[in-house]
């Protein structure tokens, strides 16, 4: 499945949603509970019938390297504040 099948297959369902989510995230509590959710959406789909096993594989591998992705940008952007009051 390429990114234009996806985007085209999922644009108007949850599963889009939560991959847009990923990419406009700004925080890492927010990037773990978005990935949560879209793993959760994954299974539920699969389960339902609504996607086949190697989409499944696919789509969480995507998930997967989506996820490390934006973790890296939001590490990069976001500086951890000091330890100590100044």
């Amino acid at each position: 499945m390429t990114s234009e099948e996806f985007a085209e297959r999922f644009k108007n369902h949850p599963l889009g949603w939560s991959f847009q989510n990923l990419e406009m995230t700004k925080h890492i509590r927010t990037l773990k509970n978005t990935v949560s959710m879209t793993e959760g959406i994954l299974l539920l789909m699969k389960f339902q019938g609504d996607i086949t096993e190697p989409e499944y594989e696919f789509l969480r591998e995507a998930l997967q390297g989506n996820a490390q992705r934006n973790l890296k940008r939001i590490e990069k952007t976001n500086s951890v504040g000091p330890e100590t009051k100044q």
